[in-house]
């Protein structure tokens, strides 16, 4: 017959969904705003979208007397998300617990750490399907004309307003948001034609020159800034930290306005079922492992990171070397 589990929910060690979002803010973790979070309590779902083309095209509206309206006969696209399981585990031996409660509380700092790795590990996984320019982005596969890194040389005004049109093109839509590196963001900010168009809103110390006034200048609200790293050299090897998200490259897209609302045209969502009792609901399991005298932490997430209109996109290449 089936054991009963000995898992514990632990409701006062949580994580929200505001505590979520703050977390990844805080490491520098933009992936959720390029892809907001959809929570659905299925598993797998085909929700189904509009093709592009059924947006665009012409039709005529007009009806003449006793005549019948137009109407539409198109049918949505087959397209749905499948959720995968991550989680992972912190251990709180007896002995360090006792040995360290004065100092801090050490079942707080099992859950953040166990929050992390999950965190980190969404991350990495949609910075590479939104950098994917192999499989993901149709027509839109072409390095910017320059090189960023260039101060004097490089002309990112114009590369930006090249991915704009091209997403234009493709979707019929404009975008809204700009994603690169903090390593390309601050080159960009060195750039001798960021500085010299600045001025015309006034900013004459380059010191100055932030987000919002890229926003303003690429006439894109939103200007998201990846701080995450990763050390990519083997655990027993000294550490080799990278960006997670490729300082070579950036992604000029459009982002939902509506993250409620899954067919809204945009890049992409992550859909995280609830149903499970993932992060989005706010639970943390632990339980007893009597072998070590430890109390075990888990932290458990299933999401899909999933491209919906890879049209929405546009990734810049070559911009650093």
């Amino acid at each position: 017959m089936p054991i009963p589990s000995t898992t514990l929910q632990r409701p006062d060690l949580g994580v929200t969904v505001e505590n979520f979002d703050l977390l990844s803010d805080r490491a520098g973790f933009v992936g959720t705003q390029v892809m907001p979070t959809f929570e659905t309590p299925l598993e797998v779902m085909n929700v189904g979208r509009i093709p592009l083309q059924e947006l665009l095209n012409n039709r005529e509206t007009s009806r003449a007397a006793r005549g019948a309206y137009n109407r539409s006969d198109w049918k949505f696209q087959d397209w749905g998300f499948a959720t995968k399981e991550n989680g992972w585990e912190e251990a709180v031996d007896d002995r360090e617990y006792k040995l360290y409660q004065r100092f801090f509380d050490a079942e707080v700092i099992a859950v953040k750490i166990a929050t992390d790795t999950i965190l980190r590990n969404m991350e990495k996984r949609i910075a590479a399907k939104l950098f994917d320019t192999a499989t993901i982005f149709t027509g839109a596969k072409t390095g910017a004309g320059s090189n960023w890194n260039v101060a004097g040389a490089s002309t990112p005004v114009e590369d930006i307003d090249t991915a704009k049109t091209a997403v234009w093109q493709n979707c019929g839509m404009w975008p809204n948001a700009l994603v690169l590196s903090r390593q390309l963001y601050l080159r960009l900010i060195r750039s001798a034609e960021i500085q010299s168009l600045v001025k015309f809103a006034g900013v004459t110390d380059p010191s100055n020159i932030n987000a919002s006034t890229l926003a303003q200048l690429f006439d894109l609200p939103k200007i998201l800034i990846a701080g995450g790293s990763q050390n990519t050299a083997n655990k027993a090897q000294s550490p080799v930290i990278a960006g997670i998200w490729d300082k070579t490259k950036a992604l000029v897209c459009r982002v939902t306005d509506s993250p409620e609302n899954p067919r809204d045209p945009c890049i992409g969502r992550t859909f995280n079922c609830v149903a499970t009792g993932g992060v989005a609901e706010g639970k943390v399991e632990m339980y007893r492992e009597d072998k070590t005298r430890s109390n075990i932490f888990r932290v458990r997430a299933e999401t899909d990171e999933t491209i919906m209109i890879p049209e929405c996109g546009y990734v810049l290449t070559g911009l650093f070397s």
